[in-house]
């Protein structure tokens, strides 16, 4: 996928939030939006003040995936890609991971197409 646009700064904050349904507390977030003939994804990236808040914020969101809090999605797993605990959901016509590398913790929604080998992508190549 090639990469066609970068929100950093307020406007990634502002996003992030929305996402979110409320204000959540981060240093600095990221959104990527990346296409390719076959499909599209973003990347959502949020730092966190350690690492132990970004793992508490994804034990969150995972929590509320597993109990069904947000029906929007579905078919709600944890597997382990590069042998890190990687979670999916499938909805609004995306599969949707999201993980913690460090103080991040990164969220792509990429069309079905391009899932597997964009979700190994982002699990390699983030840092």
């Amino acid at each position: 996928m090639r990469l066609e646009k970068v929100q950093s700064g307020e406007e990634a904050r502002r996003e992030i939030d929305r996402l979110h349904g409320k204000q959540i507390s981060f240093l600095r977030g990221y959104i990527g939006t990346y296409v390719a003939e076959n499909g599209s994804g973003q990347l959502w990236v949020s730092e966190h003040s350690s690492e132990r808040e970004a793992t508490e914020v994804i034990e969150k969101m995972a929590h509320g995936m597993k109990q069904g809090k947000q029906q929007q999605f579905w078919h709600f797993r944890k597997m382990m890609i590069e042998q890190r605990p990687v979670y999916l959901a499938v909805g609004m016509g995306r599969a949707h991971y999201f993980f913690q590398k460090g103080a991040k913790v990164i969220w792509l929604a990429v069309d079905p197409s391009l899932a597997k080998e964009a979700i190994r992508d982002a699990v390699r190549k983030i840092s």
